[in-house]
């Protein structure tokens, strides 16, 4: 009986026993072919999602810097435009119609500020990569196709010669030796602009409260209720001045100036705002 005993030990100690020599054959065949397929964690998914909103911000906000640069240049176009008008007034004394350089100084501008105006709508449409979940997708794709509305619109006014490409303020419809085409096309102009304002200044609000910036959502509500505001009070008094005029009202005519100054003024000071906000949440969006 003891023999046997040994017998048992020794053959326990010669070939080890069942479990380890199972669990080395189990290891010598590499991964358990019965276990369920390896896929990537939540948190590597969660990396690579926010890394994508990470990126779509920074973008978006290069976008709103682009705006905001262009229309920097346009004012500055504006300003050496006027500077030079005013310069050349002074130099030509009584000759009879502008020099040759003011007109290619004219001709040069505008090119410019064409340039600059297809370089806002680029840097809206940079916009769109805004991430969803900040809600304010819609109002730039809103936004964008106001504005290229309007861009239709001019071209329209162009070809066909309505002649009413600054027409929002001008009181002509009023006059019987116009054509109702010129109203049309003010009011489309009028409404297009107005609504690119609101559609863009809600999107700057809730870009804003994206960013955790409420105080930049805030301006952008100031910005929103001013520049419309502005707009529709120089157009209503620009075309009720001739009207009251015509009728034998000059005096309240005249009046109707002091709102109209007044209203152009502001407009200037939220277009600045305005401006100012492009860069700061176009700053923001890209420190996130």
């Amino acid at each position: 009986m003891e023999d046997d005993e040994n017998l048992y030990e020794d053959s326990s100690d010669s070939f080890g026993s069942y479990d380890d020599n199972y669990e080395e054959g189990y290891d010598s065949f590499g991964a358990n072919p019965f276990a369920p397929p390896k896929t990537r964690s939540n948190s590597s998914r969660g990396g690579s999602t926010s890394a994508n909103e990470a990126a779509s911000r920074n973008l978006a906000g290069l976008g709103l810097l682009i705006q905001g640069w262009a229309t920097v240049s346009i004012f500055l176009i504006i300003l050496f435009v006027i500077g030079v008008s005013f310069v050349m007034r002074l130099s030509s004394g009584s000759t009879i119609g502008p020099p040759p350089i003011f007109l290619a100084i004219l001709g040069l501008s505008g090119i410019g500020m064409m340039i600059a105006g297809i370089t806002i709508l680029i840097g809206e449409c940079i916009c769109l990569a805004i991430p969803e979940r900040s809600g304010a997708k819609a109002f730039i794709i809103a936004a964008i196709s106001l504005l290229s509305f309007q861009v239709i619109l001019g071209i329209t006014q162009a070809v066909t010669g309505a002649n009413t490409g600054a027409a929002g303020f001008q009181p002509t419809p009023f006059q019987t030796s116009q054509s109702g085409t010129q109203f049309v096309f003010a009011m489309l102009g009028l409404l297009a602009g107005i609504g690119h304002i609101v559609c863009f200044e809600l999107f700057l609000r809730k870009a804003s409260q994206y960013a955790r910036r409420d105080d930049l959502a805030k301006q952008a509500m100031t910005v929103l209720i001013g520049i419309p505001s502005c707009m529709g009070t120089v157009f209503v008094c620009s075309l009720l001045g001739p009207l009251l005029g015509r009728s034998g009202a000059p005096v309240l005519a005249l009046i109707l100036l002091i709102p109209i100054l007044a209203a152009t003024i502001a407009l200037i000071v939220f277009s600045v705002m305005h401006v100012a906000l492009l860069f700061k949440v176009g700053i923001a969006l890209r420190r996130g």
